[in-house]
């Protein structure tokens, strides 16, 4: 069992995301999360092109995946069919495949604060104050 993870923030007991992938047997377990605030405002806009909302770096309800996860070794298996001068990218290029062959599962923590830090620039944006008062 391998883990797999961006720079990033978390306070997800990684334990718990151990356990359901021994359990469900799949090749990957994703950690994704709820409430993902965007770092854009986003615009509805009508046929004519007016603006009909507009809302500055809302928080979506979807899931995201956070980039943190669990891959069976069986993964180099895939790796192998890419040329090594290339990059590739797991989310992109792997896990599709992955999917595909219903062998990827997702675990959704009840309480999960995650945030992406993979720049200076955002890291450097962090809200300690958010932070602390999430982690109490």
């Amino acid at each position: 069992m391998l883990f797999r993870s961006t720079s990033w923030l978390q306070d997800p007991n990684l334990t718990e995301l151990t356990q359901p992938h021994q359990n469900h047997g799949k090749w990957a377990t994703i950690l994704a999360t709820r409430g993902w605030q965007i770092r854009v405002g986003t615009a509805e806009i009508d046929e004519a092109q007016y603006v009909k909302s507009f809302k500055e770096k809302p928080t979506l309800e979807l899931l995201v995946n956070t980039g943190i996860s669990i891959l069976e070794p069986n993964v180099f298996d895939y790796l192998n069919e890419f040329d090594p001068n290339i990059s590739i990218d797991l989310s992109r290029d792997i896990f599709p495949n992955f999917v595909e062959k219903k062998q990827m599962k997702a675990y959704i923590p009840k309480k999960c604060y995650w945030e992406d830090i993979g720049s200076i620039e955002r890291y450097e944006k962090l809200d300690i104050e958010k932070i602390k008062s999430i982690m109490e």
